[in-house]
């Protein structure tokens, strides 16, 4: 990115014909970006070329709740800023960000708004604030503040709209970016459960495969299957039988590493990717999700609830099988052979002789 004849070009005093070209260019290279991160990259070289503030920070909103935190940071002396989150209307940024307008503070020491985490956002900072909303319409993406630490400079009604415009083009990037992975989510997503579909699990087996080759750390797979499922749909209807698989998927999030990949194999079946994960470490999580359905009671209504047991399969690539299919196969007979042997439990390959095991 060179856009410094560009921004060097710019008259403070209006947008002339230079400061246009270096916006419509803002606007492009923006609207380019990939990912979140990319966002994030040119914003900081816009602030730092067009404005260069002594402090500034970026708020980014977490999900769907009122609450940011901060992405980016260019400050003096700001320390634990990983576990800092705004919440909407606490301080400057959380005004702005439940208001959604701009704000500019002559003097942030004397302003009501003053909070322990913008002192420790900014320590230095003895002057002038000036705060944006990074917004589509009236969704709230984050925050983008500016703050001085001296008193003789003055943040004006240029910075606010340079800024405006530069917070504007990044929340159309950033609604831009969320609305594509929402779509490619729907593709790999099974849309009952939340959790990955069957398609998405095949192509994610062949990559971490081929990634355990390479780095010679242990896969681990484990299959489970509902126990008397159809008891359910059976007794209560097809309805109920696809609110409890909900439940379940919900049980199954709460419970797995960020790390790993639960997918609906199909049915009431499950599967589970565990990277760089030994049999030890499946089983550990194989009997704790185990004890996770088993003390799950689903409210059918009219007081009543019902709860069911799972059968666990556990299989590591490369000891118990060398291809994906044999990996897949392996996993899928042991949690039969639970299902063969009175449900409700773990079974996994525990010695190189073949000899297995039900936990």
């Amino acid at each position: 990115m060179d856009f410094e004849h560009e921004i060097s070009s710019i008259n403070k005093s209006a947008f002339d014909e230079a400061a246009v070209s270096a916006i419509v260019k803002i606007a492009q290279l923006l609207a380019s970006s990939k990912n979140i991160e990319e966002i994030f990259e040119r914003v900081s070289f816009y602030i730092k070329g067009l404005l260069n503030p002594d402090l500034w920070v970026l708020f980014l909103r977490e999900g769907e709740k009122d609450e940011m935190k901060p992405v980016l940071i260019a400050s003096h002396g700001s320390e634990n800023v990983e576990d800092i989150r705004v919440s909407f209307g606490e301080g400057f940024a959380g005004w702005v960000a439940e208001n959604g307008k701009s704000l500019i503070v002559k003097d942030v020491n004397k302003d009501e708004r003053l909070t322990d985490v913008y002192s420790k956002l900014f320590p230095t900072v003895k002057g002038t604030l000036l705060s944006v909303p990074i917004k589509v319409y009236d969704d709230i993406f984050g925050v983008i503040e500016l703050a001085s630490d001296s008193k003789q400079y003055t943040f004006n009604n240029y910075d606010k709209r340079l800024l405006e415009i530069i917070a504007d083009f990044s929340g159309i990037a950033i609604s831009n970016i969320r609305s594509k992975e929402k779509v490619e989510n729907l593709v790999i997503t099974d849309d009952l459960t939340g959790l990955y579909n069957s398609r998405y699990f095949y192509e994610q087996i062949e990559y971490e495969i081929e990634r355990s080759k390479r780095s010679n750390f242990p896969l681990s797979l484990i299959f489970f299957d509902l126990d008397n499922f159809k008891k359910v749909n059976d007794s209560y209807g097809h309805l109920v039988g696809s609110r409890f698989l909900k439940e379940i998927g919900i049980v199954v999030q709460q419970n797995i590493r960020k790390t790993d990949k639960a997918s609906r194999y199909g049915g009431d079946e499950f599967v589970l990717i565990l990277p760089e994960t030994d049999k030890k470490g499946a089983v550990i999580l194989a009997n704790k999700l185990c004890n996770a359905v088993r003390e799950f009671t689903f409210d059918i209504g009219k007081l009543e609830h019902i709860g069911l047991t799972a059968s666990f399969g556990i299989a590591t690539f490369p000891d118990d099988a060398d291809s994906i299919i044999d990996l897949i196969g392996t996993a899928d007979k042991e949690m039969y052979k639970v299902k063969y042997s009175g449900r409700n439990g773990v079974s996994f390959i525990v010695d190189e002789q073949g000899k297995k095991s039900r936990h």
